[in-house]
């Protein structure tokens, strides 16, 4: 199977996640309450939204474990996602939890 991530060197893997400042997109809560109760991660709005698919969305949440990092940083560092359409959606995702009945 592959992941995605075989193409960078240890070096660059370790590097990934450790950095000065957060990433731009960091301060993001990453979910979110549908009625009902039912809550829904960035990940999963992020497959919903038809930004990734569900298998890349584990293949980032696997590296995200590894390296200890956020999950738009390893949906970036594999190239899944650009950093310009993830801050976007980022936006979105904030800006319907922030709407009445959104969280």
């Amino acid at each position: 199977m592959e992941t995605g991530i075989e193409h960078r060197t240890h070096s660059q893997r370790d590097a990934l996640c450790v950095r000065e400042e957060p990433p731009r997109f960091a301060a993001a809560t990453t979910e979110y309450p549908l009625p009902g109760g039912q809550i829904v991660r960035l990940g999963e709005w992020l497959v919903r939204r038809g930004v990734i698919d569900r298998r890349e969305l584990f293949t980032a949440l696997d590296a995200s474990f590894r390296h200890r990092c956020r999950l738009g940083d390893a949906l970036v560092w594999l190239e899944l996602v650009e950093r310009r359409r993830l801050e976007l959606e980022v936006h979105r995702f904030e800006r319907y939890r922030a709407r009445p009945g959104g969280a």
